[in-house]
């Protein structure tokens, strides 16, 4: 027969033994985390930005007299930031314009915020690709919001952006220096042809 104090401390070894291997056993469980994605850690959804730097097309009738009008416009490769109160970047935008009952195409260049040179008609400087430059005469319609510039000899200008890559075209501006704008013509479809793909307007 055992005695009555051993016995008692031999029940409190067998507890300190069980307890010892239970916090083992708690050792081996896998404490891993799985990290945390923070911003840094999570890739960016691409905007896709339009380039507004290459020909697009849009074909649209009238409301009233239900001609066909075609156009082929883009963007300046670069931009503009002209002073108060037309602060801010812009670009200028280049367009080919022909109604169904006109015989030639309409050339223009839009600038949204600014003025062009005051006066009814300028002369502007152009230049194709890598030749010599030239010299572009040009009509102003003005208005609040809005400046155009209309080429006065459309068709030869129209058959020059059919055979080279870019064009500069050295741009005044009433009461700012001028800028010379690089834009990208290459490519360009005119008239255009049932096979382009319209970005706009109804075939």
């Amino acid at each position: 027969m055992i005695p009555r104090g051993e016995t008692r401390f031999t029940l409190a070894l067998l507890c300190v033994v069980s307890l010892a291997c239970r916090n083992r056993e708690t050792d081996k469980i896998d404490t891993k985390v799985a990290p945390i994605a923070t911003e840094s850690s999570v890739a960016p959804t691409p905007i896709k930005v339009p380039d507004n730097t290459t020909w697009r097309y849009t074909r649209t009738k009238g409301e009233m007299d239900k001609f066909e009008s075609c156009d082929a416009h883009l963007e300046s490769v670069e931009n503009i930031d002209l002073s108060f109160p037309y602060g801010g970047e812009q670009k200028i935008k280049l367009r080919l314009s022909q109604n169904q009952n006109e015989k030639k195409p309409g050339v223009y260049i839009f600038l949204r915020k600014g003025q062009f040179p005051s006066g009814r008609t300028g002369r502007w400087r152009i230049k194709f690709d890598d030749g010599p430059a030239e010299s572009l005469d040009i009509l102003y319609e003005q208005s609040p919001g809005l400046a155009m510039a209309e080429v006065k000899f459309p068709n030869q200008l129209v058959n020059q952006f059919k055979s080279h890559k870019s064009v500069k075209i050295q741009v005044p501006f009433f009461r700012e220096p001028s800028a010379i704008l690089t834009f990208k013509v290459d490519g360009l479809q005119w008239p255009i042809p049932s096979s382009v793909k319209l970005n706009g307007g109804k075939n």
